[in-house]
């Protein structure tokens, strides 16, 4: 069994067997912090690398 495959059944047995209250105290888990909100999209910046050198 490889770490992805258990990471996955621990997930799934978790989410059967989860109550429906909603947690409410600060949580933490594997040292990141969670938070109910969304995050801002990422925007992706323009390389000037790959950009064509106009010179040739």
């Amino acid at each position: 069994m490889t770490a992805f495959t258990l990471l996955h059944e621990l997930r799934e047995y978790i989410m059967e067997n989860a109550d429906s209250d909603p947690l409410v105290e600060l949580i933490h888990i594997d040292g990141a912090y969670v938070s109910g909100r969304k995050r801002k999209p990422q925007l992706k910046v323009k390389s000037l690398v790959d950009e064509p050198c106009g010179d040739q």
